[in-house]
């Protein structure tokens, strides 16, 4: 049934595009620091890292919600968007035929892996998909596992000769630390913004080993604190920011972003919370 679901879908998405766009993103059209959605508040960040002569990549794409906000800022064909599903590629591709998109995962190897997409209570949640093979999620039943193309960022980078990236974002299911390790030569030289969702959930160690490994590489770990609504330095455990009882809230946090270290970035976030502070007063 989920099968034939994901035909009818995916078919209809080729036939009118337009129509599903419109419907499937139409929460994007009234995003503001007044209207934050449930979910990735980091949103609304996007004006302020994406540049006009450098490339979006959106790694882990899913059904494609950062891929559509990208384009009202960038030109089409400067976005980027990797997601290793075959139907959820597929879907991309139809919507958004002027920019890049690729079957493919991203890990610190050129590769062919195995990739899990798991099935919670009965349903299948494509947005969970993995290449953590290990990780099993509260309530799995059962899970799917197909074969998937992986290359580096750094690989990628090189072979299609691209010079400026300016903003990364990265949401793998716990495979970040590899997927990092791909792409460190392009981190310390291009020097791209960096969004990667890091849950302590998917892994055995604490996750700020990969915040430092990160943050040496020449970054600055921030994260959106929606209680107070302002990008806020990461000054604690980031582990301690993931309350099992505040998960699917807006008190979990787990988008971290990474600004390259400098004064430059320093004065953007300041400048960032001053927007969200004069925009909630109603200045």
């Amino acid at each position: 049934m989920n099968h034939l679901k994901d035909f009818v879908k995916t078919l209809a998405i080729k036939l009118f595009p337009s129509v599903f766009r419109k419907r499937h993103y139409r929460f994007l059209e009234n995003l503001s620091w007044n209207h934050i959605p449930a979910e990735e508040g980091e949103l609304l960040l996007m004006p302020y890292f994406l540049e006009k002569d450098a490339l979006f990549f959106d790694i882990g794409a899913n059904t494609g919600i950062y891929t559509s906000f990208a384009q009202k800022f960038i030109p089409a064909g400067s976005v980027y968007a990797f997601e290793p599903i075959p139907e959820l590629y597929t879907r991309l591709r139809y919507m958004f035929r002027k920019s890049n998109i690729y079957k493919m995962a991203f890990s610190n190897e050129i590769s062919e892996k195995q990739f899990k997409i798991p099935s919670i209570s009965g349903k299948e949640f494509k947005s969970r998909g993995t290449l953590n093979l290990t990780y099993k999620e509260n309530d799995e039943t059962r899970s799917r596992v197909i074969g998937v193309r992986t290359d580096t960022i750094d690989n990628f980078i090189q072979k299609k000769n691209i010079s400026k990236t300016g903003f990364i974002k990265i949401d793998v299911e716990g495979h970040e630390f590899q997927v990092i390790e791909g792409g460190s030569e392009t981190l310390k030289k291009q020097k791209p913004v960096l969004q990667i969702e890091i849950e302590q959930r998917h892994y055995q160690r604490n996750i700020s080993e990969i915040i430092e490994f990160i943050i040496k590489l020449g970054y600055v770990c921030y994260y959106l604190d929606l209680g107070h609504l302002m990008l806020k330095k990461l000054e604690v455990d980031a582990a301690s920011l993931q309350k099992e009882e505040d998960f699917k809230t807006s008190q979990y946090i787990h988008n971290f972003i990474f600004l390259p270290a400098g004064a430059k970035w320093d004065a953007e976030v300041a400048r960032i919370n001053q927007d969200i502070l004069t925009v909630r007063s109603g200045k």
